[in-house]
């Protein structure tokens, strides 16, 4: 039997990082945490990379965070990606101090810049796929 296909937008949900998915479908933007030490980690790991505790929890964060870095997507490089040309990939740290890989959303490629304070939002591609988006802070720090 032939494997299927897997669109590239569509990642692999791994045992280690089922609570980060079941929260981005219910709406919530979820990483684990230390019960131990109090470490946010990320990515999903099995011990802390603090004090090595196996003590992990998944804990909602405040979903804000600032655009530590960013690169505006021109040219798709696979054809599930055209439709979104072009489309901004940032690295924001949340408020948390955990470094988040995602997009810039409601801004133009243009716009986006170090430092900018940004929220979550969810945009879900399947039934089971809702990912997270950064789009710019309406207000607050």
């Amino acid at each position: 039997m032939k494997a299927q296909r897997r669109s590239p937008k569509e990642p692999v949900i791994s045992a280690l990082g089922g609570g980060h998915w079941k929260a981005a479908r219910d709406g919530r933007l979820a990483l684990q945490r230390c019960d131990a030490c109090g470490q946010w980690v990320h990515y999903p790991s099995a011990v802390c990379d603090r004090c090595m505790s196996t003590e992990l929890s998944w804990q909602d964060t405040a979903g804000r965070g600032t655009v530590e870095s960013f690169s505006t997507v021109y040219r798709g490089f696979a054809a599930e990606f055209e439709q979104d040309l072009p489309y901004t990939v940032a690295l924001v740290r949340l408020d948390e101090g955990v470094n988040l890989l995602t997009w810039l959303v409601g801004i133009e490629p243009d716009g986006a810049e170090i430092g900018m304070r940004v929220e979550v939002e969810f945009e879900r591609i399947s039934h089971e796929i809702t990912l997270h988006r950064f789009h710019p802070a309406e207000t607050g720090p």
